[in-house]
């Protein structure tokens, strides 16, 4: 909280920071810039100021910062050696592609676009992060763009943080590739090692054009015949020996990441220009602005609001925040609404399972479901 000091006649207001052992800082009002609040998956340790942790600990940061750094440096000095033949130019493929959007493209998209064809014309790797809102079109991107490499004879993936979301993604471009001569893979934990065999070969031997997978992809036993571009959903969500494996490919490739929320490294590497950084700000046609409204429970209210989001044949997504109670929150819901066909999603279920009620929810054969 805020301290008041007084120094003769002046009285000056500070923030008073209490450590361990009760240790305090006092940092003057007006460099609330230097201050910022903890975020962190677990309780930090609060060591005494100037005490041989907290001294080891400032230590250890800083050399890890410096070793990231000349990493970082010396990775980029590398890409900017590195070359490859300029991609081929857009042809009917990529119109076919093109027109099977079943979208209007927005104004940000067709900008993005442009950006990644002219990383693309030049001689060296692109290294672009995409950024955007969910459902802004950061997919679309993406898909056009392996689209290019495939026609300029190379093989891409597409790595996501979560089997759900490669699942979702693979079902996607399955959708949208369907009748054109592109060959398209999953792979994750959840196939069986038979067919992960099948699959390592198949992208050894150049047999697959598209591969979407999770970090399964990044295993030493993948190798494939001819990688070009490596697409990453959401970087930010994997773990730091996955990221290592990454920074092993980014030499000579070419990397598109996306993310909704860059984290503050990757938008500083974007404006120091070690990154290329498009941004989508563009809502899709049509899409309405979300409208928040914050109350007590209140089963009346909930009642009506899925009843009128039935009326208009709509889906209800209903979060609760307790794997222990869902299912009691389900029962509850149904008295509520006995029309309403409900189902259950959460983290600790079988991926399998999970996968099966998000495709059917996405199918529309049921209104709502539950999730935590």
């Amino acid at each position: 909280g805020f301290i008041a000091q007084k120094y003769g006649k002046d009285e000056l207001t500070y923030y008073g920071l209490e450590y361990a052992s009760k240790d305090k800082l006092y940092v003057p009002k007006g460099l609330e810039r230097k201050l910022s609040r903890y975020v962190g998956f677990r309780d930090p340790h609060v060591a005494r100021l100037g005490s041989p942790f907290w001294q080891k600990a400032k230590r250890r940061i800083k050399e890890e910062v410096e070793k990231l750094a000349k990493e970082l440096l010396e990775l980029y000095a590398k890409k900017e050696m590195v070359s490859r033949p300029p991609y081929v130019l857009q042809d009917e493929l990529d119109q076919q592609i093109a027109a099977s959007f079943p979208y209007e493209e927005t104004p940000d998209q067709m900008q993005t676009l442009s950006d990644i064809n002219k990383d693309l014309s030049l001689n060296h790797p692109m290294d672009r992060i995409v950024a955007g809102d969910v459902g802004f079109g950061k997919t679309e991107i993406a898909l056009r763009t392996m689209i290019r490499a495939i026609k300029s004879g190379y093989q891409t993936a597409l790595l996501a943080p979560t089997t759900i979301l490669a699942h979702q993604h693979y079902s996607n471009f399955k959708e949208r590739l369907d009748n054109l001569p592109i060959t398209l893979a999953l792979f994750s934990r959840l196939q069986t090692k038979k067919e992960q065999a099948r699959i390592i070969q198949d992208l050894k031997e150049g047999k697959i054009d598209i591969v979407v997978g999770t970090h399964r992809l990044l295993s030493k036993d993948v190798e494939f015949n001819n990688l070009g571009l490596l697409v990453i959903d959401d970087e930010q969500k994997f773990g730091v020996k996955q990221k290592e494996r990454l920074r092993e490919f980014r030499t000579s490739l070419d990397i598109l990441s996306l993310s909704a929320t860059p984290i503050p490294r990757t938008l500083y590497m974007a404006l120091s220009s070690l990154k290329g950084v498009s941004t989508i700000q563009t809502p899709p046609e049509g899409r309405m602005a979300v409208e928040t409204y914050i109350g007590m429970w209140n089963e009346n209210n909930i009642k009506k609001a899925i009843e009128k989001e039935m009326k208009r044949d709509g889906q209800i997504y209903f979060l609760h925040n307790r794997i222990g109670t869902i299912e009691q929150i389900k029962q509850h819901i149904e008295k509520l609404v006995p029309k309403a066909k409900i189902e259950i999603a959460h983290g600790r279920m079988n991926e399998e399972k999970l996968i099966e009620v998000i495709d059917a929810f996405r199918n529309k054969e049921f209104v709502s479901y539950k999730t935590v």
